[in-house]
């Protein structure tokens, strides 16, 4: 596309612009090429490591790639830089799970919701982490909390029975 154009001369022309690598990691992204715009994002987070954006968009690509440890990494970086994004706890709990982390995936949780405690999605990846600890009185506490949230949420099948019995 024209865009991607204009982003591959930006950063040619520039090559040491954090900016450029990452609005063409970003592009990448949005057009699906989740390969690609991962090695977009991670010459930004070379060229500049503080901006807590790159970390987090290169965290999201790693997630979609399942790459979920390095999803972890960025994720935990992101927050390093802005403590106070629920969106990063939530994408951290969310990787912890993937990797069957359930005790990080809660505890990220936990976070997500002292930020936004209107976050459905929180409470479910709390609830989830709590049932693979067996924990099912918190599971189902939290998975009745996302219901609550979000009526028309799908839960996992695994939690949907919880609240059924």
């Amino acid at each position: 596309s024209h865009s991607m154009g204009c982003f591959e001369t930006a950063a040619s022309i520039r090559p040491d612009s954090y900016a450029a690598w990452s609005n063409l990691g970003s592009l990448k992204a949005a057009m699906g090429n989740f390969s690609d715009a991962a090695k977009s994002l991670e010459e930004a987070s070379r060229l500049n490591s503080s901006q807590s954006d790159v970390w987090h968009n290169l965290a999201l690509i790693y997630y979609s790639l399942g790459s979920y440890s390095l999803s972890e990494d960025a994720f935990r970086r992101s927050i390093d830089l802005c403590g106070n994004d629920s969106d990063a706890w939530l994408g951290l709990g969310a990787a912890a799970l993937r990797s069957r982390q359930p005790a990080l995936a809660i505890d990220a949780a936990g976070k997500a919701i002292a930020l936004a405690p209107a976050s459905a999605d929180a409470h479910v990846i709390a609830a989830y982490g709590f049932y693979l600890q067996q924990d099912l009185p918190k599971a189902r506490e939290n998975a009745r909390r996302a219901r609550e949230l979000a009526p028309d949420l799908q839960l996992p099948a695994e939690l949907d029975s919880l609240l059924k019995n």
